[in-house]
């Protein structure tokens, strides 16, 4: 969803062969630990995936299994311009 993460990701690693209408399929493998009774979310790529498919892009986590939450930007205070250390004055030359 929107303010959820992945944590998962797909390796190199493929079984089957393409267009068999047999078995085939890519091996994932998880990015960091879950915990017991948490979901395992997959990237999609962008909001369009979603958008082509008509499939309305929303949050999958519950309170009995959590997804792993998007961490919130922190907002950097920037110094103005021009007055940072090590900033040098440029002078106008007539």
């Amino acid at each position: 969803g929107p303010s959820e993460r992945s944590n998962t990701k797909c390796t190199d690693v493929c079984f089957g062969r393409t267009y068999d209408t047999q078995l085939i399929g890519r091996e994932f493998e998880t990015i960091e630990p879950v915990k017991r009774k948490h979901q395992l979310l997959q990237w999609y790529g962008s909001k369009d995936w979603f958008e082509s498919r008509g499939i309305p892009r929303t949050n999958v986590g519950t309170a009995a299994y959590p997804a792993p939450q998007r961490k919130k930007r922190r907002r950097q205070e920037h110094e103005p311009r021009g007055h940072g250390e090590g900033d040098q004055k440029v002078t106008k030359l007539q």
